[in-house]
C-alpha cells in the first residue's frame, strides 16, 4: 500500500516538472520555451509632452491719434508794434508820389532832439502851397479783431501857418473797409475847421480844407493819441496823415516819428 502512494506521489511529481508555462507571471516578461527564463524588461517610459499652445489672438488693437495741433502762427489780435523809422521807411507811401512827404534825416526845421530818422513834409524847408498830400502807412488784417481799441500814438513836430487863421495844417485818418473815418485825438484837434482854399484852384482844393486838424505850431515834439474803436475792423486796416496847405505863406510843416499800435 506504501509503495502504491510513493509511486503516485513521484509521478505527480514528474507531471508538474514537464507541464509548459509559469507559474506567475512579471509584467513586460516573455518567456517563450518552458526551460529558459530571461528576463528582458524593456520598460520605456517616454514622455513626449507636445503641448503647442500658441495664442493666436487675431484682435487688432489700432489706436488712430487724430488729434492735430495747427499751429496757424502768432495771434493777428495780439497787436503791439513800433515803427521808429531808423533802418527804413516802415512801407509807409506817400501819395502822390512827387508829394513834399520825405523819409530820412532831419536837416531843417524840427530840432532833432534824438529823432533820427523820421518822415517829413519838407525834411530841409517848408512845404508847398496849396499841397494836397497823403502819408499812408501799410495795410494789416484786423477783421478777427472786433470790438476791441486800436490805440495810436506817434510823436510829432508841426508848425503851420495857422496862429491867427488855421490856414493850414495836419489831420490823421482811419481805413474801416470802405472809407476813410477822422476821428477825434486824446486831448482834441487844434481847429474844427481848416481853411486851406485861399489862392487854390476851387475845382482842386486841399484834401484839409474845412476839416478839423493839427494847425499852428507845438513849439515842441509831442506824442498825440487815438482811440479807435470800430464795430468791425477790415482786412486792409490802415491809417493816413493828410497835409494840405494854401497858396500864401508857408512853414516848416510836419515832422512825424515813432508810431506805435497797440490793439486793447
Amino acid at each position: 500500500m506504501r509503495s502504491i502512494i510513493f509511486f503516485t506521489l513521484v509521478a505527480a511529481y514528474l507531471v508538474s516538472c514537464n507541464s509548459e508555462g509559469p507559474a506567475f507571471a512579471v509584467a513586460g516578461d516573455t518567456d517563450t520555451d518552458g526551460d529558459s527564463d530571461t528576463d528582458t524588461d524593456s520598460d520605456s517610459d517616454t514622455d513626449s509632452d507636445t503641448d503647442s499652445d500658441t495664442d493666436s489672438d487675431t484682435d487688432s488693437d489700432t489706436d488712430t491719434d487724430t488729434d492735430t495741433d495747427t499751429d496757424t502762427g502768432p495771434d493777428p489780435c495780439d497787436l503791439d508794434q513800433l515803427e521808429d523809422f531808423e533802418v527804413d521807411d516802415g512801407l509807409f507811401v506817400e501819395d502822390p508820389t512827387d508829394s513834399v512827404w520825405e523819409w530820412g534825416a532831419i536837416v531843417a526845421g524840427a530840432p532833432e532832439e534824438g529823432h533820427g530818422n523820421v518822415w517829413a513834409t519838407n525834411l530841409s524847408g517848408d512845404y508847398n502851397n496849396c499841397d494836397s498830400a497823403f502819408l499812408t502807412s501799410p495795410t494789416i488784417d484786423l477783421s478777427m479783431c472786433g470790438g476791441m481799441t486800436l490805440n495810436l500814438q506817434f510823436d510829432i513836430w508841426y508848425e503851420y501857418e495857422g496862429t491867427s487863421g488855421d490856414w493850414d495844417g495836419l489831420l490823421v485818418e482811419f481805413w474801416d473797409g470802405s472809407a476813410w473815418v477822422q476821428i477825434d485825438p486824446v486831448g482834441g484837434w487844434d481847429t474844427t475847421s481848416i481853411g486851406a482854399s485861399q489862392g487854390c484852384t476851387v475845382s482842386s482844393l486841399p484834401y484839409v480844407n474845412g476839416k478839423p486838424g493839427f494847425t499852428g505850431g507845438s513849439t515842441v515834439w509831442v506824442t498825440e493819441e487815438f482811440q479807435y474803436t470800430p464795430a468791425n475792423f477790415s482786412t486792409d486796416f490802415g491809417f493816413r496823415f493828410a497835409h494840405g496847405s494854401d497858396a500864401y505863406i508857408h512853414e516848416a510843416g510836419a515832422y512825424i516819428d515813432n508810431i506805435s499800435m497797440v490793439l486793447q
